[in-house]
């Protein structure tokens, strides 16, 4: 609650700043309606998925009628309706919002209204807030890692709330035919929370998927909870990270990548070739086995023999900005079907300075 109430305080002195700034550009047309509260913050509590009503209050004190002639919602997802599309000389009118607290945390939604005054000058309206979740965790996501495509996954969530004495769960929606949901099971010293069995079936589609579902609950607030899930899907050939980032580069120098191949059964296969999906001249790719204590890396092709882990080594250059993204499709000895690997590399105008944070973390295997 206490950060609520620090978010609340900060937009209540960012938003009239910002907004004061907006109003400033593009405005220099003689601007006759006076909006009451253009920048309106509320103090109350508001959980995601609420449907937030608000009234922007306006008056003409001019001398003519003016006509407001397009309504702007920047976000996209609130309705916006005039009751009176006309404010006669020395009346108000209003606009009613209807915006639906997407999004957790702080929120800054805004609207403007264009009139058919010299100009057409630009009256733009704010209603910001803090949206809180009845939940915890309060953005739950199940990361199922590396995934072997023979035997599935599962993975649990613990989900509780502090709006009902005991939560429950009355369905779900939007849930991926791969994934299937268990019985929930109770936790916590009086059963107030549930643990959730998921299972990742067998036999899914190879590569990285992800997505959302919605689990429908018993809390009046928010009767709803969204659950991000992400899954890499292989079969017994997995590579050691997914997608695979090659790198960020100034345009017109090379960009290096090496990753591995591994048989999570320790079988010895063969590369039998590594093609981009989509032909692309700009990517290269070497495939060699993997360096052992005993025989080092191989540098003569022809003495490429099976082995249980390979090395793949991508090269990607473009003189231009851009970026370069597609699919390997890596073929083996092992496996009839190919082991798809999403791969991107981009490339930034000359003088773009790169801050170098790290190499991406490894898959779990």
């Amino acid at each position: 609650m206490h950060l609520r109430r620090l978010f609340t305080l900060f937009l209540t002195a960012l938003v009239p700043w910002s907004a004061s700034l907006a109003q400033g550009r593009g405005s220099a047309a003689p601007r006759a309606l006076d909006v009451e509260e253009p920048n309106l913050t509320l103090e109350r509590e508001v959980y995601v998925g609420d449907v937030l009503e608000q009234r922007f209050v306006f008056h003409n004190p001019s001398k003519r009628p003016i006509r407001i002639v397009e309504l702007v919602d920047i976000g996209g997802s609130a309705q916006l309706h005039l009751p009176a599309p006309v404010v006669e000389a020395g009346q108000q009118g209003e606009l009613r919002v209807r915006q639906p607290a997407n999004r957790l945390g702080a929120f800054a939604y805004r609207y403007a209204m264009l009139t058919d005054e010299p100009g057409k000058p630009r009256y733009r309206m704010t209603l910001s807030g803090f949206a809180q979740s009845a939940y915890d965790p309060e953005r739950p996501v199940l990361d199922f890692g590396f995934v072997d495509e023979r035997r599935g996954a599962a993975r649990s969530l613990d989900l509780g709330s502090r709006e009902v004495p005991r939560l429950e769960l009355e369905g779900a929606e939007g849930l991926p035919p791969i994934l299937s949901l268990g019985e929930p099971t109770r936790l916590g010293v009086a059963g107030e929370r549930m643990e959730l069995g998921v299972s990742l079936l067998a036999g899914a589609e190879r590569g990285t998927v992800g997505g959302a579902f919605r689990l429908r609950t018993n809390v009046p607030h928010q009767p709803e909870i969204e659950v991000q899930y992400r899954a890499h899907i292989f079969g017994d050939v997995v590579p050691s990270e997914h997608p695979v980032n090659v790198g960020l580069i100034q345009a017109g120098q090379p960009l290096g990548k090496t990753l591995e191949l591994r048989s999570r059964d320790g079988v010895d296969f063969l590369v039998e070739s590594v093609a981009p999906a989509t032909p692309d001249d700009r990517l290269e790719v070497d495939a060699r086995p993997c360096a052992t204590p005993e025989k080092g890396p191989s540098e003569n092709e022809e003495t490429h023999g099976a082995s249980r882990c390979w090395t793949l080594t991508l090269r990607a250059n473009s003189p231009e900005t851009t970026t370069v993204e597609g699919q390997l499709l890596v073929t083996t000895s092992h496996d009839p079907k190919p082991v798809p690997l999403r791969y991107v590399a981009r490339f930034v105008s000359p003088g773009t300075v790169i801050k170098r944070l790290g190499s991406a973390a490894e898959g779990q295997r």
